[in-house]
C-alpha cells in the first residue's frame, strides 16, 4: 500500500537528491528490534537507537 505513492512521486516529484522510501518499516524494525533487549524506557535504548541509526 505505501508502494505506489513511492512510484508516482519519483516520477513527478521535485527533487532529485531527496531520498524516498518506507523508512516507516526501518523504524519499527529497529524499535521491534531494540525493545527486545533493553527497556524502552532506558537512557541505552535511546543510544542503541542512534548508533543503528548510524550505521
Amino acid at each position: 500500500s505505501s508502494f505506489v505513492p513511492l512510484f508516482v512521486y519519483a516520477i513527478f516529484g521535485s527533487s532529485r537528491q531527496l531520498a524516498v522510501g518506507p523508512v516507516a518499516l526501518v523504524s519499527l524494525l529497529v524499535s521491534n528490534a531494540l525493545s527486545g533487549i533493553v527497556d524502552p524506557n532506558d537512557k541505552l535504548y535511546t543510544e542503541l537507537a542512534i548508533l543503528l541509526a548510524f550505521m
